[in-house]
């Protein structure tokens, strides 16, 4: 079919090679190396329009109105078809052209009227001739360079900003409404409101601020200042020592420890173990064969690491990683561009590349920092797709067969980085499936022969059998590099892969322990709609819109006389891999919120494509129709949508939301953390270990570097039931016998039981849990009783009853929030869950038979279970059945004596002389199931009620502080258990345990760290419910009184515990007997006051008088409080010492 060539307005550097036969017409990728030399050289120019980039190169070219077919109807689609001219588009000879347009005005003078139109001229020719270049470029830099800078502000910390100004305002609001509440006591609140607003709005017109009241009256404060200097004293917290950021997830560190292994030792693991890379640090005290895909990863990270020292000399490894995902992040940018440019031209690429560089749901994941694997998931996906679609795009057979195999190469490499791999190359052989069979279908209908005959010599089209060789190729290639890289099992067994994926979430897999996954915050269960939701409902639909327009394309295409069969099975192929994409995905979020990231890739083509072909269409109907310039008008509808997305100053909702993730990325590390591990790393041996649940696993092994229980790779095994179990237990006996066999063997000693006995997981768990309660000797004996012989009990008692490391707990903050979760699966019941797995859903009588046989229950006990789980309807229902799910509620909420009562705020009410507890309810008093309390004799108590209880599930921890009380709510089963005492309880009762260190940040961080003491010799006790004696010096954990006068290095006194200081006019210089006193009692070792006061305290001797220097690093540490970052002195007098 002749089509016309337009070299007026669009040059070419690809070059279209011509055989005898037409279907054999290619694109010559020669000139495209142009592109890659010394900057000069671009891809050849190509029409705005967002039409089909095929591979002959083909666009629809403006036809005059005389050329247009009389009976043809239709919009046609700009085209023009490059021949072997040297019309080529070359960025070297556009900036030569720039250079000449302006020579004309350095010879200022000598320029004519004429030549200065011949210099507009000039210009407006240069843009028409290389503006499909200048856009090119122009589109590749802002579509990457809006994402690269997105993801990079994360390294800001810009949160701090807000946290500075939150504070200033914070600290000036309670001023004015202190001021105001003294100066008007009798104004109704909401007039106080209206003044306080009135006086902020007016300090921030003004800039700063004179306080009012309280010690601070009269001292005026910079706002600005103020809130830079917060806002960069909060960043310290997210700093090491040298002010380089915190690495701020949890997953990187896995990486780092991996790339950093490689850097100093020349290999992945931590040793080489019979030739097997072995990591140390994980499964203590035991190891873990490295798995072959976690080795690739961090070997990338090191290439990338050694490449950017030739530009950065000095760079630090870590600091490499944190960059990493950025880089990664923007060659898959560039890739989708390259890949939508191909399916609908610039347009479409621009805004494509465009939102999957800023889309929020990629950028969470893939930000400054956050140098976990998912850009590099997202990069391979799309280099695969793209690499296959160049070769369905691809005109001479043996090209294609080259695309073909580098996509399989690259499926075989992204392989070697995730286990997940596998969806993109089933997408990829469903896609090519599926597209063939609606060739041959339409094939079939539309000949002139029979269905069946027409079908049958489809099958001998060019085309077909060109679909034919590209799918075989990919599929041979994967097969061969992958049995070459991974063996040949790994790629038989992917086509099943999916099917494993639907048991993601299973409450029981494999034998009878929990399945931890069902718990992992990113794997939580989602929907279809809330897959949605976060890609944007409205910009969604439109993605839906560009599936169909180019469904409609070749349909367009196949109604023509003279149809292009490779253009219809390219855009069948663009529709059915987009839509597989869209659907699949869709589903995973329903195993797993976290995939929503995958979905964004796709979408983003898709959206693309929805602005590139309107813009393509609109230009090419109002030239035809209108005459008008069709540059001019794409140009105008471009524009117009580029106002929606991403907007004129790049504040587009979807920009914004975005902007919003990265300014808002609070680290996980920080100082409380950083010196907690640093506190075992210094203290310990290099074969300690450390147990703690395991989300902050890699984070323990990489900065303390020792080993730990278990972590984020490995919290699938039944370490998850052992350490949930270890922090719900109330006994110690039992907590300390579970640590010692989880440090002398891992999980292994109940797996030798298993394997040893012949018998099942549920007999060795029961055995194991029977046998940590006692002695070595004592285990033995009830081991020899099980039929095990002498030599087998000794092989399990080394796994159980050794000798163990030094070992250490972490009981923090967080996992108050995740209690539900370590104190479902150590509620586990190992019995209930192995019956669900053989018999949930069978009939009564196999159901009550297999108890019987297996488990020893009786007729009744049988079929009590079997009522019970019949009320079971679905996997959630079943996991709670099998564990309930115990958990706190909550933070720690101040209780206060009123009448010799302890009264909460809640409304709970406790007789602390027999600790009966009641809310008061209109049908009278109600218990909670359960109260505990620590007393003065080391001792925690738990008391129960049977009667009149509340309906919730409530059990109560009271426990001292100062004078009053505090009340902590949780589940009766997890109030008195490990968890609470070592929390909440400063560690009282406990004798194996003693603390290493406690370590608190401004923002709630609350660490405190047990060094576990195996022969049991410590005696905790609360602090404040130790004996009360009278000493004679200050020492840790002491609770003093204290008379103080603290004054400013010009002598102002800023505070003091003197009634009215102000009033009195006391100074420096006044004596501090000199007047009556409120004393200050606080108790050492708490926090409770500032750093260097506490400091100065230690040691002071009763009654001794004395001043401390609190210098400005052990002072005021808030970037909000008017003395942050002041030398303070105090003169302090002991009044008492308990």
């Amino acid at each position: 079919m002749a089509e016309s060539q337009d070299k007026k307005d669009y040059g070419d550097n690809i070059k279209v090679v011509e055989d005898k036969k037409d279907e054999d017409v290619e694109i010559d990728f020669g000139k495209i190396t142009g592109l890659f030399k010394r900057k000069k050289s671009s891809e050849g120019k190509e029409p705005i329009s967002a039409t089909t980039v095929d591979s002959k190169n083909e666009t629809k070219s403006e036809h005059k109105a005389e050329d247009v077919k009389e009976n043809d109807k239709k919009i046609e689609h700009e085209t023009s078809k490059s021949d072997d001219s040297k019309d080529e588009i070359d960025v070297g000879k556009a900036i030569a052209g720039i250079k000449g347009i302006f020579k004309g005005a350095k010879s200022g003078a000598k320029e004519s009227k004429g030549d200065e139109d011949f210099d507009i001229s000039s210009v407006m020719n240069f843009l028409k001739k290389y503006h499909m270049t200048l856009f090119l470029i122009l589109g590749i830099v802002v579509s990457v360079g809006i994402g690269f800078n997105l993801r990079m502000q994360s390294g800001e910390l810009g949160f701090t900003d807000n946290w500075a100004r939150n504070s200033i305002d914070q600290t000036i609001n309670n001023d004015i409404a202190s001021f105001v509440s003294q100066t008007y006591p009798n104004l109704p609140d909401s007039n106080r409101q209206q003044l306080a607003a009135e006086e902020l709005n007016k300090a921030k017109r003004a800039g700063t601020y004179t306080f009012k009241t309280s010690q601070f009256a009269g001292q005026t404060i910079n706002l600005q200042q103020q809130i830079e200097i917060a806002s960069q004293q909060f960043k310290t917290f997210y700093q090491d020592e040298t002010g380089k950021n915190y690495m701020p997830d949890i997953d990187p560190y896995y990486w780092w420890r991996y790339s950093r292994n490689i850097v100093e030792k020349g290999h992945v693991g931590d040793e080489i173990r019979d030739g097997m890379q072995w990591d140390n640090h994980q499964f203590a005290p035991v190891g873990r064969m490295i798995a072959p895909k976690d080795t690739f990863y961090p070997q990338s990270i090191v290439l990338f690491y050694n490449v950017a020292k030739i530009f950065k000399p000095g760079l630090e490894l870590q600091r490499a990683l944190m960059f990493y995902p950025v880089f990664i992040s923007a060659l898959s940018t560039l890739i989708v561009f390259l890949l939508t440019r191909r399916i609908a031209g610039n347009v479409a690429a621009f805004f494509a590349a465009t939102m999957v560089g800023v889309h929020a749901a990629l950028i969470n994941r893939t930000q400054f920092g956050h140098g976990d694997s998912d850009a590099i998931v997202i990069f391979f996906a799309v280099l695969v797709l793209w690499l296959f679609i160049e070769a369905v795009s691809a005109k001479r057979i043996m090209l294609k067969i080259v695309f073909a195999a580098l996509s399989g190469i690259a499926t075989t490499l992204y392989s070697l980085t995730w286990g997940g791999w596998w969806w993109i190359f089933d997408f990829i052989l469903a896609s090519a499936a599926a597209t063939f069979g609606l060739f041959v279908l339409y094939q079939a209908f539309t000949g002139k022969g029979t269905v069946i005959k027409n079908g049958l010599n489809s099958l001998k089209n060019s085309v077909s059998r060109k679909i034919i060789t590209i799918t075989a190729t990919y599929f041979a290639v994967t097969g061969i590099t992958m049995t070459i890289t991974s063996g040949l099992s790994t790629f038989l067994l992917t086509p099943v892969a999916s099917i494993g994926f639907r048991t993601l979430k299973t409450p029981v897999v494999g034998s009878a322990a929990p399945n931890v996954l069902r718990t992992v915050a990113e794997l939580n269960e989602g929907t279809a709609q809330q897959a949605i939701n976060q890609i944007g409902s409205s910009l969604f639909y439109i993605a839906v819109f560009g599936i169909i327009l180019i469904i409609a394309r070749a349909a367009f295409e196949a109604y023509k006389k003279e149809r292009d069969n490779e253009k219809i099975v390219r855009d069948l192929f663009y529709a059915v891999v987009l839509t597989i994409w869209f659907i699949a995905t869709l589903y995973a979020v329903t195993k797993g919120i976290r995939f929503v990231l995958l979905l964004v890739p796709a979408f983003s083509i898709a959206f693309g494509i929805v602005f590139g072909l309107i813009t393509g269409y609109v230009g090419a109907w109002t030239s035809k129709q209108f005459k008008f310039n069709k540059l001019i008008v794409m140009t105008i509808v471009f524009a117009m949508l580029f106002m929606m997305f991403p907007g004129p100053t790049f504040n587009s909702d979807v920009v914004n939301a975005a902007r919003n993730v990265v300014n808002n990325d609070v680290p996980l590390i920080n100082d409380a953390w950083f010196n907690s591990l640093n506190s075992i790393k210094e203290n310990s041996k290099e074969d300690a270990i450390i147990t703690s649940w395991w989300d902050f696993g890699h984070h323990f092994k990489s900065l303390a570097d020792r080993a730990v229980t278990f972590d984020g790779t490995t919290q699938a095994f039944p370490q998850a039931h052992w350490v949930g179990r270890f922090f719900s237990t109330s006994d110690e006996r039992e907590a300390i016998g579970i640590l010692r066999m989880l440090n002398c063997g891992a999980h292994f000693g109940t797996h030798e039981l298993e394997k040893k006995s012949g018998k099942d997981n549920v007999y060795a768990v029961k055995l194991t849990k029977k046998i940590i309660m006692l002695d070595r000797d004592g285990a033995k004996q009830v081991l020899l009783e099980e039929e095990l012989s002498e030599q087998e009990a000794n092989e399990i008692l080394e796994l159980t009853h050794c000798n163990p490391p030094e070992s250490f707990v972490i009981a923090s903050e967080d996992m108050i929030g995740k209690s539900g979760v370590w104190g479902h699966f150590g509620a586990w019941d190992y019995t209930k869950a192995d019956i669900w797995k053989a018999v949930g859903g069978k009939p009564r009588e196999e159901a009550v038979q297999y108890m019987k046989e297996t488990h020893e229950m009786s007729e009744e006990e049988a079929n009590s279970i079997y009522e019970q789980m019949q009320g079971i309807s679905n996997d959630g229902a079943a996991d709670a059945w099998i564990g309930p799910w115990n958990g706190f509620s909550g933070g720690v909420h101040g209780c206060s004596i009123v009448d010799e009562l302890i009264k909460c705020g809640d409304g709970l009410i406790v007789d602390p002389a027999d600790y009966n507890a009641w809310y008061p309810t209109p049908q009278g008093n109600q218990h909670p199931i359960s109260i505990s309390y620590p007393t003065a004799e080391g001792e925690v108590i738990k008391k129960t009620f049977d009667n009149n209880t509340v309906p919730q599930n409530l059990g109560i921890l009271l426990i001292p502080s100062g004078g009053n009380y505090n009340r902590i709510v949780g589940s009766p089963e997890l109030v008195d258990g490990m968890f609470a005492k070592m929390f909440y309880m400063q560690g009282h009762s406990l004798k194996y345990f003693k603390l290493l260190t406690r370590q608190q940040s401004f923002t709630g961080t609350n660490i405190w760290v047990w060094q576990v003491d195996w022969e049991g010799k410590q005696q905790n006790i609360m602090n404040e419910l130790k004996p009360v004696e009278e000493k004679t010096e200050v020492s840790l954990g002491d609770e003093v009184m204290v008379n103080y006068i603290g004054y400013l290095e010009d002598g102002t006194v800023f505070d003091s515990s003197i009634n009215d200081f102000r009033g009195k006019g006391v100074t420096k210089e006044t004596g501090i007997d000199e007047y009556p006193h409120d004393s200050m009692a606080f108790t050492t070792g708490l926090n409770s006051v500032i750093p260097g006061f506490e400091k100065g305290i230690l040691g002071t001797k009763l009654n001794e008088e004395k001043i401390i220097t609190v210098e400005p690093e052990q002072g005021y540490t808030d970037p909000s409080h008017v003395f942050f970052n002041t030398t303070l002195y105090f003169k302090v007098k002991i009044a008492e010492i308990k």
